[in-house]
């Protein structure tokens, strides 16, 4: 005969136990998941950046902005890949998972790097406006003169005319 128990405190082992064995077989699942992501960031950022334009402040403003806008989906791979730390993972796993993290370490100072990179390449723009502001109101200024100028002869060939 089997003793059924119903203690209380032994049943809440069991449910909890039943509770971790399913969330280490979800896991693998999630980690999967995570290196999916992880590649498929690898190639969005590949995308991004080819073919390179560097010292173009424009280019480089709006690969940072499009770096910034999918910073979410990289995250979430590495969360997933994170996920449940050392246990059930494959041996293969372990050396890769101490890889990730030191990228996870490059990629967050990448990221601050982008904060100075991003003021600078604003300020060239600016620069870079202002110039051509100044240079078409130069052109305007010339315009100007010269239609001011054949104004005041138009007015003083009627002067002497009359």
């Amino acid at each position: 005969m089997t003793q059924i128990d119903t203690n209380p405190a032994s049943q809440s082992i069991e449910v909890l136990k039943r509770f971790n064995l399913s969330l280490l077989r979800s896991a693998n699942l999630f980690r999967w998941v995570g290196y999916g992501f992880l590649l498929l960031t690898l190639l969005d950022i590949a995308e991004i950046l080819f073919p390179p334009r560097f010292m173009n402040p424009a280019w480089e403003l709006q690969a940072m902005g499009q770096l910034v806008e999918r910073v979410a989906v990289p995250l979430l791979g590495f969360i997933l890949v994170f996920f449940g730390e050392r246990n059930s993972r494959e041996r293969w796993e372990v050396p890769l998972v101490k890889l990730f993290s030191w990228l996870t370490l490059l990629y967050a100072v990448l990221y601050f790097l982008l904060v100075p990179l991003g003021v600078i390449n604003t300020l060239r723009i600016d620069k870079q406006i202002i110039s051509k502001l100044l240079l078409k109101l130069n052109v305007y200024k010339l315009k100007f003169r010269s239609y001011k100028l054949g104004w005041e002869q138009s007015i003083l060939l009627k002067r002497w005319r009359l």
